[in-house]
């Protein structure tokens, strides 16, 4: 008796052990690369914040100590510096839609666009764009559309949505700054919030471009977002817009 009692509890383990070798082995987590787009000069913003941190967000990655840990899961595939002009819009997005076709189907992209809110004080997390293309002002080509059709297969004024959980991101982002005070120094720096107006200009015009044209295609894992940052008015500023960029991208992943 006393050794049937030893034994059965060693069969159950072995048992264990054949069921555990036969299981197929846990895929490896997929793939996140960011392509991060900003804007170039325009009228009102001789030196745009957003073309700043499009050129300087991988050097500024390199300084911080969650480097190694960023870049585990994911990694920064591309930068791109929009002139800020529809037409132009168009033919870079068009052209990175060529260049990602060939991606990797185990690799995710997430399309991360800047853009300043000349107006704003806070870090806006665009949470959809609009079918319509409004300019206040001319763009850098003389393009000055009033109330016209982004993507002509939809409605003038209809909105596109980003599929990712900006509320829920915007939450994440403001709990990283909270507790990193090295990276906002102070209260001027700006507040993150999720914001549901990315204007009708230039910015509105990309992210409608891209939501309709990159996120649309879920079966090639695309994900859209757009970041409104305000001017630098100081150093503290272009900092938290550096550790916002870089957390959103750990946000993300």
């Amino acid at each position: 008796m006393t050794s049937e009692h030893r034994t059965e509890p060693s069969d159950r383990h072995s048992s264990g052990e054949r069921r555990s070798a036969n299981a197929p082995a846990r895929p490896d987590p997929r793939r996140l690369e960011f392509v991060i787009t900003g804007f170039g000069p325009f009228r009102n913003a001789a030196e745009n914040p957003s073309m700043i941190l499009a050129n300087e967000i991988e050097s500024y990655l390199q300084t911080q100590a969650h480097l190694d840990e960023l870049h585990s899961s994911c990694a920064i595939r591309e930068t791109l510096v929009l002139e800020t002009s529809a037409a132009a819009v168009r033919d870079e997005l068009r052209a990175l839609q060529e260049r990602l076709a060939a991606v990797d189907v185990d690799t995710d992209v997430c399309i991360l666009h800047l853009g300043v809110n000349l107006r704003g004080k806070d870090f806006q997390v665009e949470s959809c764009a609009y079918n319509d293309a409004d300019f206040r002002i001319p763009d850098e080509r003389g393009f000055q559309p009033k109330h016209q059709v982004i993507v002509e297969c939809l409605p003038l004024g209809a909105t596109l949505e980003s599929s990712l959980n900006v509320d829920g991101l915007v939450e994440n982002l403001n709990a990283t700054a909270k507790g990193d005070k090295t990276d906002l120094p102070c209260p001027d720096a700006g507040k993150i919030v999720a914001s549901t107006d990315p204007g009708r200009f230039v910015c509105n015009y990309t992210y409608c471009w891209s939501l309709n044209s990159f996120a649309s295609d879920m079966a090639s894992c695309r994900q859209c977002l757009f970041l409104h940052v305000p001017p630098f008015e100081n150093c503290f500023q272009k900092r938290a817009a550096q550790s916002f960029s870089s957390n959103s991208q750990r946000a993300l992943s």
